[in-house]
């Protein structure tokens, strides 16, 4: 089974936040763990406000990239092709997304044919949108 984690969910099995301990649950009960090549700015840019924020301090923040870097070659990474670009631009538009979300959708929808994937993210919206996308996928339309 590949697990697919949008930025935010990827980031819990780093930082302890609401919602890492159901996040690495899922992530120790998988085969794999993909996620967008987009996950790896946004990862930087997400941590970077965290320390700037104070929510953590340099030696933790230095820490916790230097980990992220270290692992990020265990992921499935999806790239941002031009059809997964295209495919964003028509999932925000299907479904009111952003567009970094719409590129994680787009990406999940790519390897939805490599056998059962989960999608995971605690964006509410962006959960919704990858049910509905899912469950059109399985019925081919």
């Amino acid at each position: 089974m590949i697990l697919y984690l949008d930025t935010s969910s990827l980031l819990k099995l780093y930082v302890q936040e609401p919602g890492t301990q159901d996040v690495q649950a899922h992530a120790e009960a998988v085969d794999r763990v993909a996620t967008s090549v987009i996950a790896y700015p946004e990862a930087h840019a997400a941590l970077a406000r965290r320390h700037r924020e104070g929510a953590m301090n340099r030696r933790d923040f230095k820490a916790v990239v230097e980990d992220f870097r270290e692992s990020w070659h265990r992921f499935l990474v999806i790239h941002l092709s031009l059809p997964v670009a295209v495919k964003a631009g028509s999932l925000a538009v299907r479904y009111g997304l952003r567009g970094m979300d719409a590129i994680h959708l787009a990406s999940y929808a790519e390897i939805l044919d490599h056998g059962d994937v989960e999608f995971l993210s605690h964006d509410t919206r962006l959960m919704h949108a990858a049910h509905k996308h899912h469950a059109s996928h399985r019925r081919g339309t």
